[in-house]
């Protein structure tokens, strides 16, 4: 089971241990050292950096010009937020009874996340 939608997950690749957030089904790589080492506020705008430079390149590849061009979304607001489909009380309680402690199973991971 994938987690809900907008979850962000952040922890070590079980292949190589560096340091990942998993967002909408993806992996993307953190810089481990600001992570760890750095200000509350560092982190913050690191972990946006990378967050908005993938959403960033998503709504580039949707939207298009009428010559089918990617639309330029670097104009996009950092602190727009998203609207988000709240999750069922079901589903919360299956993800953190059961999803959450799969994660670190490495082939579960590699199952739900595999990197394309």
């Amino acid at each position: 089971m994938v987690p809900p939608v907008g979850a962000i997950i952040i922890g070590p690749c079980p292949q190589c241990s560096e340091l990942v957030v998993v967002f909408c089904g993806h992996v993307l790589a953190l810089d481990k050292e600001i992570m760890e080492n750095s200000s509350t506020e560092n982190r913050r705008e690191h972990l946006l950096s990378i967050l908005t430079g993938f959403l960033q390149d998503r709504i580039a590849k949707l939207l298009s010009d009428d010559e089918g061009n990617p639309v330029d979304t670097s104009g996009v607001e950092e602190n727009q937020a998203a609207e988000v489909s709240p999750i069922s009380q079901m589903e919360l309680e299956r993800f953190t009874d059961v999803d959450l402690k799969l994660l670190d199973n490495k082939a579960y991971f590699k199952s739900v996340f595999e990197v394309e």
